[in-house]
């Protein structure tokens, strides 16, 4: 055994803006914005926040890379609320946190998304390190 448990996910950590509208306009028309709301996004956000809202018996760790912003700080608080481990989630000044808006018309549910791929873009492999990771149960080779 070595010591290693839980999973740890990595990838896009994105914020979505979601927006209630009356209806989905013309190129150049108007539409109204009836309520704004904000929620996880991205595979790994997504996947971690199900499992700690599910409540598994197993740590859960992030990787990725976010924005030095408060889109990025909201991540980092939203981890810290669903108990999952977050130290691999970096912030960088170079790029904003991944967002996208969800445009989404009241009466159809129709959703329509215009995103920002921000810090996303600038991610690598040298934004993880498994090696401070505690998640997973098989050995290191060295």
């Amino acid at each position: 055994m070595s010591g290693r448990s839980g999973i740890l996910a990595g990838g896009n950590w994105i914020v979505d803006q979601v927006k209630i509208t009356d209806v989905y306009p013309a190129q150049d028309a108007l539409a109204n914005i009836l309520t704004e709301s904000r929620c996880n996004g991205g595979a790994p956000f997504n996947v971690l926040k199900d499992l700690a809202l599910m409540k598994a018996p197993f740590p859960l760790e992030g990787a990725g890379l976010i924005g030095d912003d408060e889109a990025g700080k909201w991540i980092i608080q939203e981890c810290a609320a669903c108990g999952i481990r977050a130290s691999g989630i970096h912030a960088t000044d170079k790029a904003p946190t991944f967002y996208t808006d969800v445009m989404t018309v009241r009466n159809t549910g129709r959703r329509t998304f215009f995103h920002q791929r921000g810090a996303n873009a600038l991610l690598g492999p040298e934004n993880f390190d498994f090696a401070s990771s505690n998640a997973g149960t098989g050995s290191r080779h060295g």
